[in-house]
């Protein structure tokens, strides 16, 4: 354990195929950590996942829309957005905006990581 660094210049895209986000995804055994870069207008279309989500707000603001939109706030730095497994959720940024994601459990890895924490 020790030092974690998030690599803040990455042009890696967090989730090909939904997201535009783009940045470090690190895992660990049954936990990810994403450090994930919006531009102003880009975002995450809507979609759920087998994990639960808590995504916190560094920098900028976010549009957080939950199931088929009968539930939708903004976001900004220290504040966040909890989506359990299986909720349908998009994000949209509305202004260049830096998020910190945790998942867990991760079960498979149905996309890339850029590292490992170990």
């Amino acid at each position: 354990m020790g030092l974690v660094e998030f690599d803040d210049t990455t042009d890696h895209k967090v989730v090909p195929g939904y997201s535009e986000g783009k940045g470090t995804v690190l895992r660990a055994e049954g936990f990810e950590v994403t450090k994930i870069r919006f531009a102003k207008g880009q975002g995450a279309d809507a979609h759920s996942h087998e994990q639960d989500q808590f995504a916190y707000v560094l920098s900028g603001r976010l549009k957080a829309t939950i199931g088929d939109g009968e539930d939708s706030y903004e976001i900004g730095p220290g504040q966040a957005t909890y989506n359990p497994t299986g909720t349908v959720h998009a994000v949209e940024a509305l202004e260049d905006t830096t998020v910190l994601s945790f998942k867990a459990p991760m079960n498979d890895e149905e996309y890339e990581a850029t590292g490992r924490l170990s």
